[in-house]
């Protein structure tokens, strides 16, 4: 649609041009994936909000008001290295081996007067927490993040706030598996394969029940097991069961014989060995 008209215009013009177009593509193509893949969010919330209110160098002023933050090379530092110690002194650890660790202080605002991708994400947590009144909020990271769980706790304890009630899931890599090979990864990025991708191979429900198995963990997903129509498929398995479920209550509902909704079951009752077995 601009045609050459972005080849004389500024450069802070073109990069917004381009950044519009590059949300108006992937934003919903990415909400669309998420959807087919049973996934709802309510809320988008877009990072570019937590600049141009204010709300990252109102955050970062309450952690030089606390004490937190000193400059050196022109830049704002945080003092993670001090927070940390304090954090794993609390988990117990001995001074011996809190110093093994190397711990280094973090940058919040560059030379240049940018702030850090870490100003930002302590000032969004800050958000939920202070702001939008989460009691409780979990993220899921992906295990390359490992070293920033800490440092982000720290953070929110810093500015007054509780980092315990931050829970970090931490994603392993998935390999793919197709007769017992790996599956050569995306031809034209050679680096990864999907969602939509895969779900085109395997059902949405297949695909869930594996990822959310054992999200620690590397895994290993076997496309070929993740199809199969028999009982070494435990997706096919479980929904068999419940396909055998249902038959069982419409039966019983065509005798006149009335099911207790499962809310009303006193589970509690549950204690045998042949009990939990059938379960």
């Amino acid at each position: 649609d601009n045609g050459d008209k972005l080849v004389s215009a500024p450069e802070q013009e073109r990069l917004d041009t381009l950044a519009q177009f590059g949300l108006s593509v992937n934003l919903p193509k990415m909400k669309t994936d998420l959807e087919r893949y049973k996934i709802h969010y309510d809320n988008w919330f877009y990072e570019s909000a937590l600049h141009e209110s204010g709300y990252v160098k109102e955050t970062v002023d309450l952690l030089t008001e606390r004490g937190w933050t000193y400059e050196k090379d022109g830049a704002l530092w945080l003092r993670t290295a001090d927070f940390l110690r304090d954090h794993f002194r609390k988990q117990g650890k001995k001074e011996a081996d809190i110093e093994k660790l190397d711990l280094k202080d973090d940058v919040l605002r560059r030379a240049n007067g940018f702030y850090t991708y870490f100003a930002a994400d302590i000032a969004y947590h800050r958000n939920k927490f202070a702001v939008r009144g989460f009691d409780r909020v979990i993220n899921i990271w992906g295990a390359d993040h490992h070293g920033h769980v800490a440092r982000l706790k720290g953070a929110l304890d810093a500015i007054g706030l509780d980092g315990d009630k931050l829970d970090i899931v931490l994603m392993q890599l998935v390999k793919l598996l197709r007769d017992g090979e790996v599956v050569r990864m995306s031809k034209r990025t050679g680096k990864a394969i999907s969602l939509s991708g895969l779900l085109d191979e395997v059902s949405v429900d297949a695909a869930r029940w594996y990822f959310n198995a054992k999200p620690d963990t590397q895994m290993e997903f076997d496309l070929g097991l993740a199809v199969r129509e028999d009982s070494e498929n435990p997706i096919y398995y479980v929904e068999y069961a419940h396909a055998r479920i249902c038959s069982l209550l419409r039966t019983l509902g065509e005798e006149n014989v009335s099911v207790l909704a499962q809310a009303d079951v006193d589970m509690s009752l549950l204690t045998g060995e042949a009990e939990r077995a059938l379960l």
